[in-house]
């Protein structure tokens, strides 16, 4: 069996692709699974060093229409069984390259929603009956891990015993990095400030609140450092504020992949928005409090033991629920953090009290 799967999005789409990829591999001893990746921030990558991924083959947005087509009459040689390409991993040149590949193509399509040019194409696909082209539906309220099994189970035909655990491959040493960072022998406390690498969005905690957080956790868990991870778009949208002049350990932009997963790996409490480092965390395993507000929670949501999720309910919660609105209308429409302002910061640090013996 040979599988290919779009994996061309981004770090917290990917890690929620790993429970059938690790089904494939586990039930189909001589499956082969390779990826196209390319996407942003290197999620191809976030299985390195594992055997779930045989080959990646890596394209970019950017590169040029010669390389693309390149790049696909190359696929085109590979004669796969099947060809998955889930809703969030398909840019425009993804589902027009899969037309050159041989072998059946299994995609997403939400009948109801047809916002976006990619989801008209697709629409118009499944109406004139493409051969080659098998459409599964995408489900309401359906977490994404099973949307992606969806996909699977319509290849395989029958029901299939689903595994919600995600995968991250992670180095079992605490890396040079934490001794380099004042971080050896020490136990410490990530907080995610930020995300969307510094994109004005909706679905974040206001910058007031992680302050009178950071004051709070140095005051109540002194024991424990505080470290600030995140993009280097993230630190230039929050520097200068008084966040940073609190005793904190500061690894926004600083950090490969591998370094944030070794860092969260590492990490006594980790708090996250929905993003990337939050699905890592969660992959991981480790304790997480995750802040949720617009965003469809029913789709995203931390599965992990020791997730824990706080919700913003208010005008805007849940709002991007089924692709209803989108996180950048969703943005213009609830400015300044206004959709995350029903967590407090004493929710939080409630979920700290359950985690951390007080110091």
């Amino acid at each position: 069996m040979r599988i290919l799967i779009s994996a061309h999005t981004g770090l917290g789409n990917f890690l929620l692709k790993t429970p059938v990829i690790s089904h494939i591999k586990k039930s189909y001893s001589h499956a082969s699974v390779d990826i196209i990746g390319g996407g942003n921030y290197g999620a191809d990558h976030l299985l390195s060093g594992t055997d779930l991924i045989d080959n990646i083959h890596s394209i970019t947005r950017k590169s040029s229409f010669i390389n693309k087509i390149n790049f696909f009459l190359r696929l085109r040689k590979i004669k796969y069984d099947a060809i998955f390409l889930p809703f969030d991993s398909l840019p425009l040149f993804i589902l027009l390259g899969s037309f050159f590949l041989r072998g059946t193509k299994y995609l997403h399509i939400n009948i109801g929603v047809r916002r976006s040019f990619v989801s008209k194409i697709i629409y118009f696909i499944y109406v004139v009956k493409f051969p080659h082209f098998i459409f599964v539906p995408i489900l309401q309220g359906r977490h994404e891990i099973d949307l992606n099994y969806d996909l699977f189970e319509k290849y395989a035909n029958h029901p299939i015993k689903r595994d919600y655990k995600t995968t991250v491959y992670h180095n079992q040493e605490r890396s040079l990095l934490i001794d380099n960072v004042l971080l050896k022998n020490q136990e410490y406390i990530v907080l995610q400030p930020c995300a969307a690498n510094g994109i004005s969005t909706a679905k974040i905690w206001s910058i007031e609140n992680f302050i009178s957080l950071t004051v709070s956790l140095r005051h109540n868990y002194n024991k424990y450092k505080v470290v600030l991870v995140g993009d280097i778009g993230d630190l230039e949208m929050i520097k200068g504020t008084e966040l940073f002049s609190h005793d904190v350990i500061n690894l926004m932009g600083k950090t490969s992949i591998e370094e944030l997963t070794t860092i969260l790996n590492n990490a006594s409490v980790v708090v996250a928005h929905d993003s990337g480092v939050m699905h890592i965390a969660n992959a991981l395993n480790v304790k997480l409090i995750a802040l949720y507000g617009p965003t469809d929670y029913t789709r995203t949501m931390p599965l992990g033991d020791n997730s824990r999720i706080l919700f913003s309910h208010s005008d805007c919660f849940a709002k991007m629920y089924n692709s209803n609105f989108s996180e950048d209308e969703v943005s213009k429409m609830y400015p300044n953090s206004e959709c995350m302002s029903n967590i407090s910061v004493d929710d939080v640090l409630d979920v700290f009290d359950e985690y951390l013996p007080l110091i």
